[in-house]
């Protein structure tokens, strides 16, 4: 959403949407770990399907982007 910033800009002047389009960091008190991703689900090849629908869909939107591994990262069980 933050490439539609400046179309944003030109229908509103409130800092608090504009930052939420911006993109707000998230603030930790520590460093977030995560225990090893648990085993996979079981997912019917109908849910598998509407699954990957959806995450192509965010993918298409820059909602989330794919990436490669990285030390420290967080994956959420629905990736893994």
């Amino acid at each position: 959403m933050a490439h539609f910033c400046k179309e944003w800009e030109k229908i509103t002047s409130d800092h608090e949407i504009l930052d939420i389009v911006r993109g707000q960091p998230i603030e930790f008190d520590t460093e977030p770990f995560q225990n090893p991703p648990r085993l996979q689900s079981k997912f019917t090849d109908a849910e598998r399907a509407v699954i990957r629908s959806e995450i192509n869909r965010l993918v298409d939107k820059s909602v989330t982007v794919c990436t490669q591994h990285e030390p420290g990262e967080f994956i959420p069980s629905i990736f893994v």
